[in-house]
């Protein structure tokens, strides 16, 4: 969806011009993404990408081996701690 910003907010502020009907530009309304909206988005991912690395990681052509496994979930409560001390001290 965050690949796609441009093109939503275009549409979505341009629903008035897009020859919709009266429904669909209500419902075009109500689901519109704010600033908010966006940045949670852009947090969310920021917080799943580690989440894809170590799926990644442990889903290798070979089975993963414990010290793999411990690596990525290493990695990830660390990756969580971090962004969690920055969250507590803004």
């Amino acid at each position: 969806m965050l690949k796609y910003k441009t093109i939503i907010n275009k549409i979505t502020s341009e629903k008035h011009d897009i020859d919709l009907n009266k429904k669909q530009t209500t419902k075009l309304s109500s689901i519109e993404l704010d600033q908010d909206d966006w940045k949670m988005l852009e947090l969310i991912k920021f917080v799943l990408k580690s989440f894809v690395h170590a799926t990644e990681l442990v889903s290798g052509s070979q089975y993963p081996t414990i010290g793999i496994s411990y690596f990525a979930i290493f990695q990830i409560r660390e990756f969580l701690e971090v962004v969690h001390d920055c969250s507590v001290n803004d």
